[in-house]
């Protein structure tokens, strides 16, 4: 037997090598196929089975796994899943029968109880984003065994704690923990993840006194530290200093105090240095090339630092301003107001390129130097200071003294220049020629001698139907600064508003001005969610506007309630504005609000958006209107002082109500408060609580309510929560105490397109 099994052997090796190579690669090339037919069998049942648990029936059953919307492969194996603004509302377990599975989103979505620590058996899991959903409870204790991430964003839930084995995550590269509920400190073992180069803690309103961890400083590989309205206090940790990769800065709207570190101004990275609305406190370190630099000394200097944005705003900062400041050559926007600085401007800011300067509301003296020149650089409500040559800026004093005068040279001048101006901007923007700009005139029952007849777009009516027609069976509304007529102009039943603001004696200044606001502003913009004005007709006494009629008048009437007028053609306001039709609306008003904000050279904010000036169409869509206290603003961004508070409280945004400074984030302020109406059906004021809107709803935030108990009861509606909770929470951030926490309103429409894409 042995004999004849040596012979088997000896036969075998007989077969030539090459046969043999060749019977190995084909046995092999077999178990290959049979076990990767049989792992995409496997991972095909795994996705059958996700796709009725999920409900998703645009996952197709007869194509393959791989070419279903939203899902990855590499090699006919998922390795992705990405499911955003969708209506889930929980994780499978099964999901991570995917050996492959290397990233996981599902933001946006409706999945609620505690963190799913059946996801530790995603063995290859490296990117996990759960953020916008409706997890609870405190992070697991053992988060750890996700040791393989490299990103892991869980911002926008309510999750209650944060525990330390968050420090054993090792490979993570991004951590997003804002708007949640954490109600203890931030965890020093964060400091162990020395891998991190993002790190977002941002709006934890719950942390009661919580300091900056000392650990932070081990982070060297931090580019973007992000720790806003999350109730710090105490210092900046003198181990920040190693931080010196740092592009991104962020510790605005908290409570921190001491003085402002010197190594912040010089770190090479560094793009943006965000400190505002804290306790800082003291003078602005002085660095070495601070005074009188020239040739290759400023050079080095200015090259020295990559900042674009300087925010120091609202603190107790004092003393002089350096002029270093002025010297980094990428430095775009500075804003210093709202300190305690003193002295002069240096003079070294001929060399500056900024865009934006805001040093108002300081304790500034002397005059400002001519190089400052520039209208988008605002010095208000400094009692020393003062300019030489012309009252260029906003609330600054002219200089007393023989520089004055020039004035009589200097003020025809400046007249003749603004009249030219003026003569081509009306000549540009309202596209007026010879047979548009009409002068008649009129004799009317009770109307004035002489009329102005203005049209803004081509018309079908004569000022005489406007004026016939402006009696007291059209009238559908009035108030302090006049009526408005529904005025029909021909036989198809056709209707225009027309508003006439009116004074039987004279026209005061303060309506006068309301009526040019208005005029300039509408006679030179289009967009099809801004109300049109057609035309104009003035006299000396009596103003009349003439608009687009909107059937279904304005948003605050459907969302309260509130009598409609025995006026009205409809009585569709007394229904229920459904969810789908609200969110249409919200994007209407910010498709409007975005286009003055953005695509009007200058920027145009509005100062009074609210529920009544948001107007819907016969299709419900919304338009907004009155302009009446809309101001042209110098440059986006730019704070600028009114000189008058106007507008309706409950809808103020806090710089304005306080300190007379309106810019386009306070228009942002009263759009997250519609927001807030829309989703809460709560008007804007309510005064049975002595409290308003936007404080009831981050009260509510902070006190670790659930957002669904604000939500309006006659709209809640399971399949549209997730929507309805994101709106809650961006008319949160909209509502920010601080105009730099607030959103652009692109930013804002961005937001609320994919909540209707989704």
């Amino acid at each position: 037997m042995k004999i004849n099994n040596i012979r088997v052997v000896k036969s075998i090796f007989s077969i030539p090598r090459k046969q043999v190579c060749l019977s190995i690669v084909f046995l092999l090339a077999f178990l290959h196929f049979q076990a990767g037919l049989q792992s995409y069998e496997n991972e095909k049942r795994i996705m059958l089975e996700l796709k009725q648990l999920w409900g998703f029936q645009s996952w197709n059953s007869n194509s393959s796994y791989c070419n279903w919307d939203a899902v990855s492969c590499i090699n006919g194996s998922v390795t992705g899943i990405r499911i955003v603004g969708g209506q889930l509302t929980r994780i499978p377990p099964i999901i991570c029968r995917l050996k492959s599975l290397q990233w996981i989103i599902l933001k946006g979505n409706n999945i609620i109880g505690e963190f799913p620590t059946y996801l530790y058996n995603c063995s290859k899991l490296e990117y996990l984003d759960l953020s916008s959903n409706q997890f609870d409870g405190p992070l697991p204790s053992d988060l750890h065994r996700l040791s393989g991430l490299i990103h892991l964003d869980i911002s926008e839930n309510s999750f209650s704690e944060i525990p330390g084995a968050i420090g054993q995550l090792s490979e993570l590269q991004y951590l997003s923990l804002r708007f949640n509920l954490f109600n203890n400190s931030i965890p020093r073992e964060i400091g162990n993840l020395t891998k991190l180069e993002t790190l977002d803690i941002s709006y934890i309103e719950r942390f009661k006194q919580a300091t900056i961890p000392e650990e932070l400083g081990r982070l060297k590989k931090l580019k973007h530290l992000m720790i806003v309205r999350s109730n710090l206090i105490g210092e900046i940790p003198d181990t920040f200093s190693a931080l010196s990769g740092l592009q991104t800065l962020d510790l605005s709207a908290n409570l921190l105090n001491g003085s402002i570190p010197s190594y912040l101004f010089h770190w090479k990275n560094l793009t943006s240095l965000q400190l505002e609305g804290n306790q800082f406190s003291g003078r602005l370190p002085m660095l070495a090339a601070n005074v009188q630099l020239m040739g290759k000394t400023q050079q080095t200097f200015s090259s020295l630092s990559g900042l674009e944005v300087i925010d120091l705003s609202y603190n107790h900062l004092n003393g002089s301003i350096p002029s270093y400041l002025f010297l980094f050559k990428k430095l775009n926007t500075l804003y210093l107001h709202d300190n305690k600085f003193s002295g002069s401007l240096p003079r070294i800011a001929g060399n500056l390129r900024l865009r934006t300067l805001d040093l108002s509301s300081n304790q500034l003296s002397g005059y400002i130097p001519q190089e400052y020149d520039n209208k988008d650089y605002l010095f208000s409500n400094n009692l020393n200071l003062c300019t030489e040559y012309t009252n260029y800026y906003n609330q600054v004093r002219l200089c007393s003294g023989k520089r004055r005068v020039i004035l009589p040279i200097v003020v025809p001048v400046a007249l003749l220049v603004i009249v030219t101006l003026l003569y081509y901007r009306v000549k540009k923007n309202w596209k007026f020629s010879i047979d548009q700009f009409m002068w008649r005139k009129k004799r009317h029952e009770n109307q004035d001698p002489e009329w102005m007849f203005i049209s803004f777009q081509r018309l079908e009516f004569t000022e005489s139907e406007i004026l016939v027609n402006m009696t007291e069976e059209n009238l559908i509304g009035s108030g302090g600064s006049g009526k408005v007529y529904r005025v029909g102009v021909n036989p198809n039943g056709n209707f225009l508003a027309v508003k006439r603001i009116w004074n039987k004696r004279n026209l005061d200044h303060r309506l006068e001005q309301q009526f040019l606001a208005e005029v300039e502003v509408l006679g030179s913009i289009r967009h099809s969610n801004i109300v049109k004005l057609l035309c104009c007709i003035s006299s000396g006494n009596s103003k009349v506007l003439v608009y687009e009629y909107m059937e279904n008048q304005s948003l605050d009437k459907w969302l309260h309630n509130k009598r409609r007028s025995e006026k009205a053609i409809t009585a569709s306001a007394h229904c229920v504005l459904e969810w789908r039709t609200r969110l249409q609306i919200a994007v209407g008003a910010a498709r409007g609000l975005c286009y003055m904000h953005h695509e009007c050279t200058p920027p145009i904010i509005h100062r009074d958006i609210k529920c009544s000036n948001i107007l819907l169409d016969h299709e419900l869509n919304a338009k907004i209107a009155d302009f009446g206290l809309a101001k042209v603003s110098a440059k986006w961004g730019e704070m600028e002082t009114a000189s008058a508070i106007a507008g309706t409280f409950g809808y103020l945004a806090p710089e304005y109500a306080y300190t007379s400074k309106v810019s386009v984030k306070s228009d942002v302020y009263s759009f997250g408060v519609v927001l807030l109406e829309l989703v809460t059906g709560r008007e804007p004021i309510n005064r049975d609580e002595h409290i308003n809107l936007a404080q009831w709803a981050w009260k509510h935030h902070e006190e670790g309510n659930p957002i669904i108990n604000a939500i309006d009861e006659e709209i809640k509606e399971a399949c549209f929560l997730k929507e309805m909770s994101s709106m809650f929470k961006l008319g949160l951030i909209c509502t920010s105490s601080l105009p730099s926490a607030r959103p652009s309103m692109k930013e804002v429409l961005q937001i609320l397109l994919l909540s209707v894409t989704c």
